[in-house]
């Protein structure tokens, strides 16, 4: 009986091509797993941080947050301490005076964080653009975040 060495190769070279199909189908239920945990703790630290603002951050709170978005909102403390208050601050030029401007500026932040992380978290996307808004923003909320959020160790 005569055995060509293709055939005799062909059994490995399908089993070696099954065993990196489950490593790529692994590979791709973990990266799917990861992802969505990372937008469930997004949404869970924008939601718990959401709650906090008006006791916190408002003009009546323990620690306002005006004065530092204002000082955040500089491009010049973008180097030190990047935020994504210098984009979005011209807004408070629209706002009428009696508005809480830094507690309704870090509630539109919250809010979108709260928005993009559902997103994430129910896979209607998961670019790399919106993780770095979620990232952006939530270390936007540290840098004006003073006292308490360096207390919970958040310190950017």
């Amino acid at each position: 009986v005569y055995i060509d060495d293709e055939s005799r190769q062909a059994p490995a070279l399908t089993m070696a091509g099954s065993i990196a199909a489950e490593h790529q189908n692994l590979w791709r239920i973990s990266r799917f797993l990861f992802i969505r945990g990372v937008g469930i703790c997004y949404l869970i630290a924008y939601i718990s941080l959401f709650v906090q603002i008006d006791g916190l951050y408002s003009c009546n709170g323990l620690l306002p947050a005006e004065r530092h978005i204002k000082i955040h909102s500089s491009l010049a403390s973008f180097a030190t301490r990047p935020s994504i208050f210098p984009v979005i601050a011209p807004v408070l030029d629209l706002l009428p005076s009696s508005v809480d401007q830094g507690a309704f500026l870090m509630s539109v932040v919250c809010l979108m964080g709260v928005l993009l992380s559902l997103c994430v978290a129910l896979n209607v996307t998961s670019n790399s653009a919106v993780l770095f808004v979620l990232y952006a923003g939530y270390l936007s909320m540290l840098s004006v975040g003073q006292t308490f959020m360096h207390f919970l160790g958040h310190t950017p």
